[in-house]
């Protein structure tokens, strides 16, 4: 994935393509629905690996972990 530090923006995969005609009316329906959270700080404590099992088939979570910052680390 190209896009890390800097570069990286939280998003998330909805649906398919949508058809050009249907985009402004989407954009709008999604700018309504998540306006809270739009331009806001989002707090993301672990990451989630999900599998396909086979093309088309429901993805399914593969194994979940903290991120550094909720890991708690014992030095020596």
């Amino acid at each position: 994935y190209p896009y890390v530090f800097e570069e990286f923006r939280f998003h998330m995969t909805l649906t398919g393509a949508v058809p050009s005609s249907h985009q402004p009316a989407m954009k709008t329906l999604l700018k309504q629905t998540f306006k809270e959270f739009i331009g806001q700080p989002l707090s993301i404590s672990h990451v989630a690996l999900f599998e396909e099992p086979s093309r088309g088939a429901p993805f399914t979570v593969k194994r979940t972990m903290p991120l550094a910052a909720g890991l708690q680390r014992k030095t020596a």
